[in-house]
């Protein structure tokens, strides 16, 4: 297991998170038929993940924190903050998963939010909560979250090391569509914009199994380069790396202006994810100069011969 609790011993460990719930049943929980619904407080034991290889030490650190949570209110599940740990591209954050329901339970591939104390959303990923296995009926799971830097709205540094939060999102994956950032964007674009990005995605899905393109900004440079700003869209419901695009450009009356082929040094984008993106379209492989961009459009094309090279600003 990674190192969470080192040099600490178990009296010195206090959850840092606090504690959110929802009714199980706004969950799509895989349960069994409840025989007999409870109506008092539960308390809830652990459970560690059969996968899980921990030392006793750890096992007695987790026990004493599970002893330690408060009683949970019946058919309810919650996750309670454990710990934070930053890393150079990522934040790794322990909590504990609880089920109060009186029988075992599976979770769906869902949402879930970073919340800072006053419940700003810090972050965002979609999870395989199946891969926590089957939960025990009146249980709490200790389960490792990992942020990507693409997937937090502040620097990993900037992150709070208490009172923050994990939450469901209750919009099924695949029904929502929002942007993310590339580390340097997210430094570049001033707040505002950021803010109006994401509206603009979440309020103009794009086109679902695909990869796609809507063009914001076409211009031509000094040197007569053609640079267009783009929101690459993932479709799909897997997280993607993508290492070449082929990209044509076409003016507002379907005539082709530029087409090239794009080497891109990794370029990830998490499923329905939309992610801003510049690309510079040297002379060689434009079709028309000086074009009249009025309406113009950005589409993926099969195969692009010439390649041009790519900024990411």
């Amino acid at each position: 297991m990674l190192p969470f609790f080192k040099n600490k011993n178990s009296r010195a460990v206090r959850r840092k998170g606090k504690e959110t719930s929802i009714s199980s049943d706004d969950l799509l929980v895989d349960t069994k038929p409840i025989a007999k619904r409870k109506n008092g407080p539960v308390s809830t034991k652990l459970s560690i993940h059969p996968s899980w290889k921990l030392q006793d030490e750890e096992k007695y650190v987790y026990q004493f924190m599970s002893n330690d949570l408060p009683e949970m209110k019946p058919h309810q599940i919650s996750m309670a903050g454990i710990e934070i740990q930053k890393a150079k591209k990522e934040a790794q954050v322990m909590a504990f998963v609880r089920n109060s329901l009186p029988n075992d339970i599976g979770l769906p591939k869902m949402g879930v939010y970073l919340l800072d104390k006053e419940e700003n959303q810090l972050g965002h990923r979609i999870f395989d909560l199946s891969r926590l296995g089957r939960m025990p009926a009146e249980s709490d799971r200790p389960w490792l979250f990992s942020f990507r830097e693409a997937d937090l709205n502040v620097k990993i540094d900037d992150l709070p090391t208490s009172d923050w939060a994990l939450a469901f999102d209750l919009i099924k994956p695949e029904e929502k569509h929002t942007i993310e950032f590339h580390p340097e964007w997210k430094e570049k674009l001033i707040k505002p914009h950021q803010k109006k990005l994401k509206e603009y995605v979440e309020k103009n899905p794009p086109a679902k199994h695909q990869i796609s393109f809507t063009g914001l900004q076409a211009d031509y440079q000094e040197n007569g380069d053609l640079q267009v700003m783009l929101l690459v869209h993932n479709g799909t419901s897997k997280d993607l790396v993508i290492k070449e695009l082929p990209i044509r450009i076409v003016d507002g009356r379907g005539e082709v202006v530029a087409e090239a082929g794009f080497k891109l040094d990794d370029f990830p984008i998490s499923a329905h994810r939309s992610k801003p993106w510049s690309f510079s379209f040297s002379k060689q492989v434009q079709k028309k100069e000086n074009a009249d961009l009025t309406g113009w459009k950005a589409t993926a094309v099969p195969k692009a011969d010439d390649v041009a090279e790519q900024e990411d600003e």
